[in-house]
């Protein structure tokens, strides 16, 4: 099972991860995320990719924006996966800080096969 998870940033503002914790999971070699990496504004992306997922695991990233029009702004993204009856079930969510920035903004979740796509997209 390969899960890939990718974050959009459809905003006008950069935005620098601030946290990227992996709990029971780790990231595939060259496919990390991490604290301190840049995304890019008006639809600049990042992915990462987990490495060998066993069930159950779970994360956090942290988004920050320094500079919005509502101010200093975080999205959470968590996100985790556990098996029930041998059949893995995969999820996201997002929250923002302070709530109702940024309103359009989701996550979607895409299974192809035994692969998964997480994908967080940040939209005024």
């Amino acid at each position: 099972m390969n899960i890939v998870i990718s974050i959009e940033n459809a905003t006008p503002n950069a935005a620098t991860l601030s946290a990227a914790d992996l709990h029971s999971a780790t990231w595939l070699y060259g496919q990390t995320l991490a604290a301190g990496q840049g995304v890019a504004a008006n639809g600049g992306k990042i992915a990462g990719m987990l490495d060998q997922v066993n069930l159950p695991f779970n994360g956090l990233i942290r988004v920050h924006f320094a500079n919005s029009a509502a101010g200093p702004v975080d999205v959470d993204f968590t996100f985790d996966g556990q098996a029930i009856d041998g059949t893995p079930l995969i999820g996201g969510g997002a929250s923002r800080v302070p709530n109702g920035a940024f309103p359009n903004t989701g996550v979607d979740v895409h299974r192809d096969g035994d692969d998964y796509y997480l994908m967080l997209k940040i939209a005024p």
